[in-house]
């Protein structure tokens, strides 16, 4: 009797675990409707006698809806998420990179077997769970945009748990899509083409366009006098080009470079000023100084710039000079620094003259190669584009985090001796010896005094018998890796939706076999940015990517089907209750675990775009 009151127990929890999921699900897609009468909602009648076999099922049914919940695709912010929303003081915001989300579209599209995690900024948990991957992409909208008239987007805003400020790459009308579909390569993921086709070369050979080939910059890029591809001309007694070796924009964020970004960056770095007003595009024949400084304690509590030298790549000293501090000096650091008090008695250049000087001797492509570097360029409050790390270039450790000294890499690599003076370092002795490990670096191969990457190169070695690194393109640094590549050698079936107004080479957004002319994409163009929507809806639930673009500058139209401006504030304004609609109406249909994520594109050179993401659950 006990044993079979037990059972019908269980049956009755059994049952009422099974509708309470139900009832959530249905809260989920009607939003929590409050206008239902709570009488209308579905509810379990106990006294209800459930047989065996119905058990047997509601059990059956219990345990995939459990296994569902367990494996279901999960998206949360990690601490640099949280610093680009838009809830965070614009002072102390950090805006995502580009690159970022790019790393997040190709985790979501490729699940484990992608060679880009998003993992600084946020964690995408059983990704291979994810059903599609949907972006919209509205080009003309902005952060400012956003913030102003975040009361109108109510929808948006209902689906979006945080919207993230983004730093987007410099803006040129309708290229945002390709921007979108080509990612700068991994360390990792270059050794893995290298490894498949021999070189990246090899690779890449198909993409001619640098402008989708190479990152773009933070900084002002001449790319116009680029246009052309130019054949790798390495320099005497180097195997690959010292592009190669440049940091990245994300990785010079990281490391601590002074950047031009806003937010919390550009609060941080105020009173700083660029190199150049406007940079040439590096190429390998681009020529390198080495830099170092020395600093003096001020009666700040700081290191203030004492002391500037930069030394050509034929070790001849170009600029030596000695700098007063703006505030008093309390503590020379002779014992590191070599500077003391009768150096600096008549010592009257100010940083600012430093700066100008600095600026008018380098060349605008110029490569600045040093040691922790970042430390030099923020004690001259400047900014650069190009630079090579030897603390980065070199490591011995197998931790990234875990730097070896410079006197410690010249006895290593160079069987020099460094720094042994006792009246303190040599800023052009340091400056010489970085210039010099970065071109025995260059003379061996990428691997070279790196101990992880050495690790890998072995690895390769035994699986493929040799390495080839050979004849790289140009930049390669920053080199990319189209998403539909590995869309569809994977099989996944990507498609765009724009307008006719935006021009799209698909050809060189694909990495194809040599002859191929089929780039495996469907390219739908409507007439209006409702029939981009539309036409979205009815395709996505048949497609692993969907990359739908609309421009509000160019595709806006009234009723009577007649272009609008949309270049004022106040039309912008007018017309985002529309525009949050269209979001809705895309998110209405992507799948139960699908990911959704929306771009403001921005609007011209000056200005920083939204990213949300969401997963449908």
């Amino acid at each position: 009797m006990r044993k079979q009151e037990r059972l019908e127990k269980k049956k009755r929890k059994t049952a009422a675990l099974v509708n309470m999921i139900k009832i959530n699900e249905i809260d989920k897609i009607h939003e929590k409707n409050s206008e239902e009468p709570e009488a209308k909602k579905s509810k379990l009648n106990l006294d209800i006698q459930i047989s065996d076999d119905q058990y047997k099922l509601l059990k059956k049914e219990l345990a995939e809806r459990r296994n569902a919940l367990q494996n279901a695709p999960k998206f949360r912010l990690k601490f640099f998420g949280e610093k680009a929303t838009l809830l965070t003081n614009p002072t102390k915001r950090q805006p995502l990179m580009f690159e970022d989300i790019q790393y997040l579209l190709m985790t979501s599209l490729l699940g484990s077997s992608s060679p880009f995690k998003p993992d600084r900024w946020c964690v995408l948990e059983k990704a291979n769970r994810i059903t599609h991957t949907v972006v919209l992409v509205i080009e003309g909208l902005t952060s400012y945009n956003f913030t102003a008239n975040e009361s109108q987007f109510i929808r948006t805003k209902g689906i979006f748990e945080h919207q993230l400020e983004l730093v987007l790459p410099k803006y040129k009308k309708n290229r945002l899509v390709e921007e979108i579909s080509n990612v700068p390569l991994t360390q990792s993921h270059k050794e893995s083409l290298i490894k498949q086709y021999g070189s990246l070369e090899a690779a890449l050979k198909l993409n001619k366009d640098p402008n989708t080939m190479f990152s773009k910059s933070l900084f002002p890029i001449d790319i116009d006098t680029d246009s052309e591809e130019q054949k790798i001309e390495l320099n005497e007694n180097e195997t690959f080009p010292r592009t190669r070796l440049l940091l990245s924009p994300l990785q010079m964020m990281i490391e601590g470079y002074p950047i031009p970004i806003k937010g919390e960056y550009e609060e941080r770095y105020r009173g700083y000023r660029s190199t150049k007003s406007i940079y040439k595009p590096v190429t390998s024949k681009s020529p390198m100084f080495g830099l170092d400084c020395e600093m003096c304690r001020t009666i700040k509590s700081e290191n203030e710039l004492a002391r500037v030298s930069i030394v050509d790549e034929n070790f001849k000293s170009i600029y030596e000079t000695l700098v007063r501090p703006e505030n008093k000096i309390v503590n020379y650091l002779t014992p590191w620094s070599g500077i003391t008090k009768e150096m600096m008695e008549n010592v009257t250049k100010t940083l600012k003259e430093v700066q100008e000087e600095v600026s008018n001797l380098l060349p605008a492509d110029a490569i600045l190669v040093g040691q922790s570097l970042n430390c030099d360029l923020n004690a001259m409050k400047l900014m650069h584009p190009y630079v090579i790390d030897t603390s980065v270039i070199y490591n011995l450790s197998g931790d990234r985090n875990r730097k070896s000294k410079l006197q410690h890499l010249t006895k290593h690599f160079l069987n020099e001796e460094i720094q042994i003076d006792k009246l303190g370092h040599s800023s052009i002795e340091d400056s010489i010896a970085c210039l010099k490990l970065t071109k025995l670096k260059l003379s061996k191969d990428i691997y070279f005094g790196d101990v992880a990457l050495e690790a890998k190169k072995s690895i390769l070695k035994n699986e493929e018998g040799k390495i080839g690194i050979v004849k790289d393109i140009e930049s390669s640094s920053n080199v990319k890796t189209p998403i539909f590549s590995h869309a569809l050698k994977r099989q996944k079936k990507s498609v765009i939706v724009s307008t006719h107004n935006c021009e799209i080479n698909l050809k060189k957004s694909m990495l194809m076999s040599e002859g191929s002319e089929d780039h495996g994409i469907k390219h739908f163009k409507e007439n209006s940015i409702k029939k981009v929507v539309k036409k979205t809806k009815e395709i996505l639930l048949d497609h692993d990517f969907i990359l739908s673009h609309i421009n509000i500058f160019n595709d806006f139209v009234d009723e009577e089907n007649e272009k609008v401006d949309c270049s004022s504030e106040e039309k912008i304004a007018e017309i985002v209750p529309k525009i949050d609609k269209w979001i809705e109406k895309v998110w209405s249909n992507v799948a139960t675990n699908g990911i959704f994520v929306v771009i403001f594109g921005g609007r011209d050179l000056n200005s920083n775009g939204v990213s949300m993401v969401q997963i449908k659950s």
